[in-house]
């Protein structure tokens, strides 16, 4: 239901990225346990970054692969970048994602993703929200400034609005809100899940 989507140019490599978590501590029976957390926004799951020929990454969620997180530019005309490797994170406490793409050329490039802020989340949903009711089907304004998004962001005019967009405002939605089966079986049917170390 989430997993198709189509790129302007062919994908010459993916690599997984592990879900960005935080580390606290829990009681649990009297005991005194280090405990995981993985947060509830799709940033923070698990990602997938996909290196097309055209030399960008994009990084999306498994659980809404059709909706772009966020796009790398990282080969020139022409690329010659090929391969995409995910590096393990150097710190137990803070996850850093970090890819390393190389090229034929012998070059590689370290791309390190930052966590999600507020501000791309924002002008991630007024974008979505334009492709699928056209930018005077909803109250534009009103959603913009409750949200906080750029003026660039709300003055989008986007493509002309379709059911199947409309389709994927909703299930991009329903993933961020954790209200899609993956995300609920992925996140333990909570606002967050945590594993005991």
């Amino acid at each position: 239901r989430h997993g198709i989507t189509s790129l302007a140019s062919p994908i010459l490599a993916a690599a997984p990225l592990s879900p960005r978590t935080r580390f606290g501590r829990g009681v649990e029976n009297g005991i005194v346990s280090r405990t995981k957390i993985i947060t509830g926004d799709l940033s923070a799951g698990p990602l997938v970054a996909l290196l097309t020929a055209d030399g960008l990454i994009h990084i999306r969620s498994p659980f809404c692969i059709a909706v772009p997180l966020t796009s790398i530019e990282v080969g020139t005309r022409p690329n010659d970048f090929f391969s995409l490797s995910a590096l393990p994170c150097p710190s137990k406490s803070v996850r850093t994602r970090s890819i390393l793409a190389t090229s034929y050329g012998g070059e590689a490039r370290l791309v390190s993703c930052q966590a999600e802020s507020s501000q791309d989340f924002a002008d991630r949903l007024i974008k979505l929200s334009i492709d699928a009711f056209g930018s005077n089907g909803f109250p534009r304004l009103e959603l913009a400034e409750a949200l906080g998004a750029t003026f660039s962001a709300t003055s989008y005019s986007g493509p002309e609005p379709t059911a199947h967009k409309r389709s994927l405002l909703r299930q991009y939605l329903e993933c961020e809100l954790g209200l899609s089966e993956e995300v609920r079986t992925y996140m333990g049917n909570g606002a967050f899940f945590v594993v005991s170390e």
